[in-house]
């Protein structure tokens, strides 16, 4: 699991997935099981105890029709033009962990 120290600056994966979360109007276990994720790894995800890998951000985006921007809380225009490739290159350099 990718842990990191919550003291540092990081983007806040754990408010972007609890918001597709919760507009979907989905428990954790719901949620979980339709990313194919337990609800203790949502909860752990929402807590920012564990960095969900770029797969997981992408999974979310495709299942629940949002911008992987907006799970990483990058602007959409930064991201215009951008392969899936060089987003996850944005990931390595916001998060410094190299996706499972």
């Amino acid at each position: 699991m990718n842990e990191y120290n919550k003291d540092e600056e990081f983007i806040d994966f754990g408010k972007c997935i609890r918001r597709v979360r919760l507009k979907n109007k989905l428990t954790q276990a719901e949620f979980g099981e339709i990313i194919g994720k337990s609800a203790a790894t949502i909860y752990a995800y929402e807590n920012n105890t564990i960095v969900p890998p770029f797969r997981v951000l992408q999974t979310i985006a495709d299942i629940f029709h949002v911008a992987i921007g907006e799970l990483m809380e990058i602007e959409e225009r930064l991201l215009d033009g951008k392969t899936i490739r060089e987003i996850q290159d944005m990931y390595r350099a916001l998060t410094g962990i190299e996706d499972e």
